[in-house]
């Protein structure tokens, strides 16, 4: 989380600054590659630059195709890059982003091309242009992003891996995604301070929606429900601190929800799990599944 708590009239701002965003991948896919991956996700936690992992498969590599794992594909959406959902099947609509192969001592240009094949309940697919000429099947790819164009290193490569630890060109490619990160938390780090020294702000919606729906547009977003964070990478999140002139007592905020990429649906989880329940607050009961798990004691779910 980005170091930013401001107070904006009666609203908690939080901005949720990307460092979370260590995307591992399918143990699948990653159990294929030839370099272990553990020796390389300190450096990237600590840069607080949002990563991906790719192992392209030798049937994959043959082929000129690579799976978008759901890592890649949230790196990309929260990116801004791509949005793998809003586009539609075929290679007809394929997407070509500029890319660039990071090499221990240059970058090599390339394209990165993203479509979602006609075939149903399979993966979109991403490749990128002269890819068997920077890498072997089974490689450790690590994907960032700068300024909406993707930088792959091979980690697999012992001349790459070693100039990303010990400081050389690839380690200054990776603090270059660090600077404009930083540069765009700043920004907005500015633009909240400056709507809050305009004052109060009259609420654009009704209700408790109104404090997001405000800030959001003070800072010229416009309302959607596109699942992207909100601004440039970075999420909000806003709250109120009063109501009806009093202080509001303190309560949790939810700032992540994590949601299955496989398995099973909502709706089968609670039709195998659920029970009759009467919901806080309300007198009539209902199906549902709401329980709190806890690390500290056994589950209490039974």
């Amino acid at each position: 989380m980005y170091d930013l708590l401001c107070h904006y009239n009666c609203t908690i701002v939080t901005c949720l600054y990307p460092w979370y965003n260590l995307q591992i991948g399918g143990d699948d896919v990653l159990a294929m590659t030839d370099t272990p991956i553990e020796q390389f996700l300190p450096i990237f936690a600590q840069s607080g630059v949002a990563v991906a992992f790719l192992v392209p498969t030798p049937t994959g590599y043959g082929k000129s195709i690579i799976d978008a794992t759901a890592p890649v594909r949230d790196l990309l959406l929260d990116s801004n890059v791509h949005d793998y959902e809003a586009q539609r099947q075929g290679p007809d609509n394929k997407a070509m982003i500029p890319a660039h192969f990071v090499n221990s001592r240059s970058l090599t240009d390339t394209f990165a091309s993203l479509y979602r094949p006609i075939t149903k309940h399979v993966d979109p697919r991403i490749w990128f242009q002269n890819l068997r000429r920077y890498c072997a099947p089974c490689n450790l790819l690590a994907l960032i992003v700068i300024q909406g164009e993707i930088y792959v290193f091979n980690l697999s490569d012992a001349t790459i891996s070693d100039s990303l630890l010990r400081g050389g060109f690839a380690y200054n490619i990776l603090q270059e995604a660090v600077y404009y990160e930083d540069a765009i938390a700043n920004e907005l780090l500015s633009r909240i301070r400056d709507i809050h020294n305009r004052g109060f702000l009259r609420s654009i919606t009704a209700g408790d929606p109104g404090v997001g729906d405000t800030l959001e547009n003070a800072l010229g977003i416009t309302r959607n429900n596109n699942r992207a964070p909100d601004y440039h990478g970075i999420e909000l999140k806003a709250t109120r601190l009063t109501r009806n002139g009093a202080r509001r007592a303190a309560t949790r905020q939810t700032l992540f929800t994590k949601v299955p990429d496989f398995g099973m649906t909502y709706h089968e989880i609670v039709d195998a799990f659920g029970k009759w329940q009467i919901p806080r607050g309300e007198a009539v009961e209902r199906f549902q599944l709401y329980e709190t798990f806890r690390v500290s004691r056994p589950n209490a779910y039974r």
